[in-house]
């Protein structure tokens, strides 16, 4: 909830509340060892009332929708899961009907593949709907996913080719949303972790391109969204001693896009210790952007650039457990 006086000029005033509440019942059976399934429903109620002044609006609607969902041994080493999703919205009065499918596979002891297709939806943010023409449709998208894996314990490689397709996003047309956008993504996620070169070094790579392209919200054309990067690569190291952990970082990424121009890319080297002083204590301290680079975030449409108030950022803090076992696992610091 937000309700401030003067919240742009003095004696203004603006009025923000949203509420949701989510009811959800499943059952679920096994069949047999190579035979499960789970059927359910779920409602979201939401509310979202938005003044300034004597402008604003007042939304009450509800997402319902029914599922089922089966999960099978087709053969030794071979699963499928299947599911189908069936959705109202009350803003708009629309149902929609979703296939779900995974096909895994795992051939050997150390590696897995798998390969995915389904479609997914969303609501559009509560302003867009307000200011809809004709009730905006569900954002839906269709995804096709492959993954691949490889571990041996000591070192992981995971490989995931993708491609999305985006229908009904919202799209600002004479000052109205409507359904019309749309958009495609297609990209590669790749991950490696290696703790086999030397005792207590783990080291990891991860590297994400991503193609991708929309025509909705103001846009005049279809374009990459403004928080797409195409090319985003981390390098980390960690060696563990006794009872500390230091590690370094090295984040890369490329350029993005915006209607005044693209921003350079961004590029930080980062620096952090981990102390366990206690099963229950740990202490953790990082230097962020040693190098003190100034990146930029966005260009804002009069062509100036945002960046942060500070280049370099220094953190600390003390993590305690109130469980009656241990604190926090140090290796995720």
């Amino acid at each position: 909830m937000n309700d401030v006086d003067g919240a742009l000029v003095q004696g203004d005033r603006y009025h923000n509340v949203r509420g949701e509440i989510h009811l959800k019942g499943g059952v679920r059976r096994s069949f047999t060892s190579a035979l499960k399934l789970s059927a359910g429903m779920e409602d979201y109620i939401r509310s979202s009332v938005k003044r300034y002044n004597n402008d604003g609006y007042d939304l009450d609607y509800n997402t319902a929708a029914a599922y089922l969902d089966a999960q099978v041994r087709l053969f030794p080493r071979v699963f499928l899961t299947a599911s189908l999703r069936d959705e109202y919205v009350s803003y708009s009065g629309q149902w929609m009907l979703m296939p779900r499918a995974t096909l895994s596979c795992f051939p050997g002891d150390n590696f897995q593949a798998s390969v995915m297709f389904g479609r997914y939806s969303q609501c559009a943010e509560d302003d867009y709907i307000a200011r809809g023409r004709k009730g905006l449709r569900q954002t839906t998208a269709d995804h096709a996913i492959m993954s691949f894996q490889y571990s041996n314990g000591q070192t992981l490689v995971k490989v995931e080719p993708y491609y999305k397709r985006y229908h009904n996003l919202p799209l600002l047309e004479d000052g109205f949303y409507t359904s019309n956008g749309y958009g495609k993504s297609s990209g590669l996620d790749i991950f490696a972790e290696d703790c086999s070169l030397l005792s207590n070094l783990t080291l990891s790579a991860s590297y994400s391109y991503n193609n991708s392209e929309r025509l909705y919200l103001d846009f005049d054309a279809p374009r990459a969204p403004e928080y797409a990067s195409r090319h985003n690569l981390r390098l980390q190291a960690k060696y563990a001693f006794g009872k500390f952990v230091v590690g370094m970082a090295e984040s890369y990424a490329s350029g993005r896009q915006y209607k005044a121009g693209k921003t350079p890319f961004y590029n930080s080297i980062d620096a952090n210790v981990t102390y366990l002083a206690h099963p229950k204590v740990i202490i953790y301290g990082s230097v962020n952007n040693i190098t003190g680079r100034k990146n930029v975030y966005r260009i804002d449409p009069d062509g100036s650039q945002v960046t942060s108030s500070r280049d370099s950022f220094i953190y600390f803090g003390i993590f305690i457990s109130l469980k009656n076992n241990k604190a926090y696992d140090i290796s995720n610091f």
